[in-house]
C-alpha cells in the first residue's frame, strides 16, 4: 500500500511490467485517485494517457516516472520502494540504490474506472532508449501526486 492505494505486485518469475506504448489496460474501481507503480529507464519518462469511465466519458492525465537508477523522485511522483543493490546479470549484484516510484492522478467523483490508456513513451527497450515501465495500477483513496493535464 502506498499513499492510500493498495497494489498487487507482479509474481516472481513471470513478466513483471509493461512498457508504456499507448496500450489500453482494463482497470475496474473507483476512489479519489488512480495510482501507478513504475520507473523510467534511461532518464525520466513522461507522457499523457487517458482514463475511460464505465459511463463512456474520458479524462486525460499526465504521468512522470523518475529513472530507476537515479533513486530520486521527480515532480509528480515519489519513491515507493528502494533496494540497496540490483542484479546486473544473473550472477553479479551491483551495490547501488535503485527505486520504484508511485504516482497518482485524481479520479472524477462518483465515477467508476473501466480502463486506462497508458502514455506512448516507447515501443521497446534497449541501451539508451527512454522507456516507462509500469508494474501495477490501482484505484484508491490516497493523496494525489499529479495534476490532470
Amino acid at each position: 500500500t502506498v499513499g492510500g492505494t493498495t497494489f498487487t505486485w507482479p509474481a516472481a518469475g513471470v513478466p513483471d511490467n509493461v512498457i508504456a506504448d499507448g496500450q489500453i489496460i482494463d482497470v475496474s474501481g473507483s476512489g479519489t485517485e488512480l495510482g501507478f507503480l513504475g520507473a523510467g529507464g534511461f532518464g525520466e519518462a513522461s507522457g499523457t494517457g487517458t482514463i475511460t469511465y464505465t459511463d463512456g466519458s474520458t479524462q486525460p492525465f499526465s504521468l512522470s516516472m523518475a529513472d530507476w537508477y537515479n533513486n530520486a523522485a521527480v515532480a509528480g511522483d515519489q519513491i515507493a520502494a528502494t533496494s540497496t543493490s540490483w542484479n546486473f546479470s544473473s550472477s553479479t549484484q551491483t551495490a547501488h540504490p535503485v527505486s520504484v516510484y508511485y504516482a497518482s492522478v485524481p479520479l472524477e467523483t462518483g465515477k467508476t474506472v473501466a480502463s486506462v490508456t497508458l502514455p506512448t513513451v516507447s515501443s521497446g527497450i534497449g541501451n539508451g532508449v527512454n522507456a516507462m515501465h509500469i508494474f501495477a495500477i490501482a484505484t484508491g483513496s490516497g493523496t494525489v501526486t499529479s495534476a490532470i493535464r
